[in-house]
């Protein structure tokens, strides 16, 4: 087969694996595309039986180095991103990073989050959530503000970065839905409490599941305290192409993946917003249901 057929729309390798687990044979049309709307190239080679390897090339400023990662000149101009470039070489600087890809004409979104400087900000974790939570209120911390976790779960066990938390706040509470450990009851109570006490709160940050974002954002709007929230509605294709992660912010159409995650807590529809997430309950049963048979436990 010829490899640059593989860029092709609805084109598949004709292989027993492409066959079992099926596909369109679109991702790779897709990049490509991708690619190209970017003025760069895409290419590809392979070794059967032991993989293959794709490079792709973006217009950049030339001879930009990040942080211990260089980026070298090409013959025509380009710039090629070695494949042991790491995230974490690049480094935190990200505006200058923005100003540098920018002049190459690569399109970024414009949503990165702005951190408050030398304010009192609530950082809320709800779950799993307070995992997103977590690096996010350390940036907080160390652009100046003072710092406040709520760090909530069902019950003590399910709690995360509890330590973590604690080092990096100036005040830090735990609550927990029965008790277990901290405060009996919602993280919302905490924040109700802090608020009743007077408390200048520059901004809230929560993430979790959807009813206690929906209620964190209740808790703040009589008061008119800023409050973002990071939605988890379902995404498929990440590139704002599929729809599937829309919802209603402020009576406008947003979509969770390009435009967000975060957004005015005081804007989104959550009853929207659960109602999609619930759209496939049914079939999220099923393929639990399936999952444990074939592996024997719980999921």
């Amino acid at each position: 087969m010829d490899l640059k057929q593989i860029f092709d729309r609805f084109n598949q390798a004709d292989t027993p694996r492409a066959q079992k687990y099926g596909g369109t044979g679109i991702g790779l049309f897709l990049a490509k595309r991708f690619v190209e709307l970017q003025g760069g190239t895409i290419e590809v080679n392979s070794i059967y039986g032991k993989g293959s390897t794709f490079t792709i090339c973006l217009p950049m400023r030339n001879g930009y180095n990040y942080g211990q990662s260089t980026w070298t000149d090409s013959t025509n101009g380009r710039v090629v991103a070695q494949k042991e470039i790491e995230l974490s070489d690049i480094g935190y600087d990200k505006s200058r990073i923005r100003e540098e890809i920018s002049a190459g004409g690569i399109i970024i979104p414009d949503s990165a989050m702005d951190i408050p400087t030398e304010g009192t900000v609530v950082a809320i974790g709800g779950g799993c959530g307070s995992a997103i939570v977590f690096p996010v209120a350390r940036a907080f911390k160390e652009a100046g503000n003072h710092l406040i976790t709520i760090n909530g779960a069902r019950s003590m066990d399910l709690l995360l970065y509890r330590d973590e938390m604690e080092k990096i706040s100036d005040e830090t509470f735990e609550t927990t839905d029965d008790g277990s450990c901290g405060v009996h009851g919602f993280v919302t109570n905490v924040l109700a409490d802090l608020i009743a006490e007077g408390r200048q709160i520059d901004l809230v940050f929560a993430v979790g599941p959807v009813p206690m974002m929906k209620f964190v954002a209740k808790t703040t709007e009589s008061k008119k305290i800023p409050t973002l929230v990071s939605l988890n509605s379902i995404m498929v294709d990440g590139t704002g192409m599929c729809g599937a992660c829309r919802v209603n912010v402020g009576g406008q159409m947003k979509f969770a993946c390009v435009d967000g995650p975060e957004f005015d807590g005081h804007e989104v529809d959550f009853d929207e917003l659960m109602g999609r997430l619930n759209a496939y309950k049914e079939q999220e049963t099923i393929s639990e249901k399936q999952w444990v048979e074939e592996h024997g436990g719980a999921a």
